[in-house]
C-alpha cells in the first residue's frame, strides 16, 4: 500500500491515501509549498483513491436523482440517494482539457473516496478534486472566493482582484520576487475571523507568456519540462503548437521560476487592476463604497450547483465588511509600458500616504 501524503493548506489539512506511487507523486507535486503559513487547522479532508473498473461501471448503471451537474470541466450524475457522484459520458460544450478517466466520488466513514477504473490520466484525479473539496471546505467556513492573485510580503497579503488579462498574476509575481511568497495565481479566498486568512485555492497557476517575459522568466520555462505539458517528456520549447498559458505545479514555481510559495496569509490590503492599454499609470487609494461593488463583481461560485453532503455553507462574510476594514487601492496601468515594479513601489507610497 501507498504511504498517506498529508499537505497542511491555510485552515484545511488535506490527506490523500493513494492507490498508486504515482498519483501520490502528483498529489504531492501540486501541493509542495516553500513554507507553510503557522495558522491552527480546522479540519482534516482525507481523500482515498482505489482502482476498479467494476465498481465504476457498476456505479454508472444507477438511476441518476438530478440532472448532471458540472464540477471542473466534467459532468456528474448524483445518485438517488445523494452520496455519490459519477462522472457522466457527456462533457460541457464548452470544456477545455482533455476528459478526465471515468469515476465516482463518494462520501463515507473514511472521508471522500474516489473510485476509478485504472486509466493512466487517473494518477490526476486525487489533485484535481482535491481542489474542489477544498473549495467547498472554505466556503462552508465562510469564505469568499474571489477571481484574484495574492502575494505575502512581511507576514501581510496583498490581494491583487480583477477581470481576466488585468495584470494580476504579473504584479503578485513581483511581490513575491521582492522578497515574498506566493499565494495565488487565479483564485483566493477570505475568511472570516480575528484575522482574516486570505487563502489560495488555485493552486496551479496557469501564466502567460506575457507575464513571463515581464518576470525575465520566458526563455527559462520554454527550456523546462513541465508535468502538465505532454506529461514532462520534452522541454516546453519543442512542443507544437505551443500552449498559450503555461500551467505550473507547486513545486515548479519554485525549482523552475524560483519563487518562494505558502498557502496563507493575513489580509492587509485590496488592489483592484484594470490594465488600460496606452493610459497613463494610476494608483490610487479607493473609497470603500467602490470597493464593495468592484469586489462583488469579482465573486466566484466555483461550486453552485454543487454541494456534497456534510453540512451547508456558513454566510460568507458581508462584502461591505470586508471593504471598510481593509485599505483599498485602484491601479489602472498598460503592461507593456508601465514596470510592474514602478506600480509596486507607487502602492507601496500610497499605502503610507492614506495611514
Amino acid at each position: 500500500m501507498t504511504d498517506a501524503v498529508e499537505r497542511p493548506w491555510g485552515p484545511v489539512v488535506l490527506r490523500l491515501l493513494p492507490a498508486t506511487p504515482a498519483e501520490a507523486s502528483w498529489f504531492a507535486d501540486h501541493y509542495a509549498l516553500s513554507a507553510n503559513a503557522p495558522w491552527p487547522r480546522r479540519e482534516t479532508l482525507p481523500l482515498r483513491t482505489t482502482v476498479d473498473a467494476d465498481a465504476v461501471l457498476d456505479l454508472s448503471r444507477h438511476p441518476a436523482g438530478a440532472a448532471a451537474q458540472r464540477i471542473r470541466d466534467e459532468h456528474y450524475h448524483v445518485l438517488d440517494d445523494g452520496t455519490c457522484w459519477v462522472r457522466a459520458a457527456d462533457r460541457p460544450a464548452d470544456a477545455s482539457v482533455a476528459a478526465l478517466p471515468p469515476h465516482a466520488i463518494r462520501r463515507t466513514g473514511h472521508g471522500w473516496d474516489v473510485v476509478t477504473d485504472g486509466s493512466p490520466s487517473g494518477d490526476r484525479l486525487s489533485e484535481i478534486l482535491a481542489r474542489m473539496l477544498l473549495l467547498d471546505a472554505l466556503t462552508r467556513a465562510g469564505g469568499t472566493v474571489l477571481h484574484a492573485s495574492s502575494a505575502v510580503v512581511g507576514g501581510r497579503a496583498t490581494v491583487f482582484v480583477g477581470a481576466g488579462e488585468a495584470g494580476k498574476t504579473t504584479l503578485a509575481l513581483h511581490a513575491t520576487r521582492a522578497g515574498g511568497e506566493f499565494v495565488s495565481g487565479d483564485q483566493t479566498v477570505l475568511l472570516p475571523g480575528a484575522e482574516r486568512l486570505v487563502v489560495g485555492a488555485g493552486l496551479m497557476p496557469r501564466l502567460r507568456w506575457g507575464t513571463l517575459r515581464g518576470l525575465g522568466l520566458a526563455d527559462t520555462v520554454l527550456g523546462a519540462t513541465l508535468r502538465r505539458h505532454e506529461g514532462a517528456r520534452r522541454p516546453l520549447s519543442r512542443i507544437e503548437p505551443r500552449p498559450a498559458k503555461v500551467a505550473m505545479t507547486q513545486a515548479e514555481l519554485t525549482t523552475v521560476l524560483g519563487v518562494r510559495t505558502t498557502d496563507a496569509g493575513v489580509l492587509d490590503r485590496l488592489v483592484f487592476v484594470e490594465r488600460r492599454p496606452g493610459t497613463d499609470l494610476l494608483v490610487a487609494p479607493l473609497d470603500p463604497r467602490e470597493a464593495v461593488a468592484e469586489l462583488a463583481e469579482q465573486v466566484l461560485r466555483p461550486l453552485a450547483g454543487w454541494r456534497p453532503p456534510g453540512g451547508e455553507a456558513t454566510c460568507a462574510e458581508p462584502l461591505t465588511r470586508i471593504a471598510a476594514e481593509t485599505p483599498a487601492f485602484r491601479v489602472r496601468w498598460d503592461p507593456a509600458v508601465h514596470p510592474a515594479v514602478t506600480v509596486l513601489d507607487r502602492l507601496a507610497t500610497a499605502a503610507v500616504g492614506s495611514r
